[in-house]
């Protein structure tokens, strides 16, 4: 897709523009604030990688050796990391399961450190 970055100097805001023909460059406007002085951005770009690259990533990642089972905060780093690369951080559903598991894990631990019994 030929989406452009600017940055526009009148409102200060970054915007996308998809330009598709030579004659699109010519009258770039701002869609905020059609301003005309806009200044063009180095866009980030990235490609997808097989299931097979990630999971090679994944064992090659020196940091997931470093989980700590007995800390939550540290599970919830390496899920998190985890399911980043797998392409699972941006679905929502992953995101509140892994916050959860942190949450009840913390609560678990809040509740032996107090010395209170669950009978």
């Amino acid at each position: 897709m030929p989406i452009y970055e600017y940055h526009c100097n009148t409102c200060r805001k970054t915007v996308s523009l998809l330009l598709i023909t030579s004659e699109d460059f010519k009258d770039i406007k701002c869609p905020l604030c059609k301003g005309t002085d806009l200044k063009r951005l180095l866009s980030r770009f990235s490609h997808p990688r097989s299931e097979e690259e990630r999971l090679e990533r994944l064992a090659s990642d020196t940091s997931l050796y470093d989980i700590d089972e007995s800390d939550p905060r540290s599970i919830h780093r390496g899920l998190k990391k985890i399911g980043k690369e797998l392409g699972l951080d941006e679905e929502e559903d992953f995101e509140s399961l892994a916050d959860e598991m942190l949450e009840k894990d913390m609560e678990k631990e809040s509740e032996e450190d107090s010395g209170e019994d669950e009978w």
